[in-house]
């Protein structure tokens, strides 16, 4: 597990490819997410709960985007040879074991939230590798895992609180709702626009533009996703 220079893979490269700055985005996500379901319980009572969640959260995202990355390496050797894994600073071999690290604390400090939590975590990290490995060239079932991942950053923080009252669920299910119409749309215009250019580019093109899309830098958590 070296790098191109021979060197063992840095910190540095390693938190480039988390992101830091996404997987804050997703803490605050499940703390806004909280406080729409449980308002003021959700720095007491609710607090070690939504505490865990949040964390559960950063560490999903930091595993999404190093995935996003795995996947995206040679493209990256062309349009983004700055970033870790084309530049060397990390190993392809790291940054699996990285992924596989941060997921797994991912889904351990989601049990702490809650039962209900981890079965989300573990849903959505199916669903992120399905993503990465097959969903995102096929258009619309993408747009649609990408939606549902983003939303579902809310109702995280919902079923990390919840206890037999629906109706922090019905809230953050609300909150979960909106946010996945308002990014299935800003996916579906991203396709669009994809598939216009290329047809601009070469009006009579040999292969079928069905499925291009944009692809999506970083984690669904933090587009705006456990």
């Amino acid at each position: 597990m070296y790098a191109a220079d021979g060197t063992a893979p840095g910190m540095a490269g390693f938190l480039r490819l988390a992101r830091p700055g996404n997987c804050v985005m997703s803490a605050v996500g499940v703390g806004i997410g909280g406080l729409v379901a449980v308002g003021a319980g959700a720095w007491g009572e609710f607090a070690w709960r939504l505490l865990w969640a949040g964390a559960a959260a950063a560490a999903f995202t930091a595993g999404g985007n190093a995935l996003n990355d795995l996947y995206d390496r040679e493209t990256d050797r062309v349009n983004h040879p700055e970033r870790p894994l084309p530049a060397g600073e990390v190993t392809v071999a790291s940054a699996k074991s990285f992924v596989v690290s941060a997921f797994t604390i991912a889904t351990s400090l989601a049990l702490l939230a809650s039962p209900w939590a981890f079965v989300v975590v573990l849903v959505n990290i199916a669903l992120m590798v399905s993503y990465e490995a097959v969903l995102k060239a096929r258009g619309a079932p993408g747009n649609l895992v990408i939606a549902y991942l983003v939303g579902s950053l809310f109702l995280f923080a919902g079923v990390s609180v919840f206890r037999s009252a629906v109706e922090p669920l019905v809230r953050t299910g609300i909150l979960a709702s909106l946010a996945f119409f308002t990014t299935l749309g800003r996916e579906i215009t991203r396709t669009s626009r994809t598939c216009t250019a290329m047809w601009t580019a070469a009006p009579f093109p040999t292969g079928s533009v069905r499925g291009a899309r944009v692809s999506s830098r970083g984690s669904p958590y933090c587009s705006a996703s456990p």
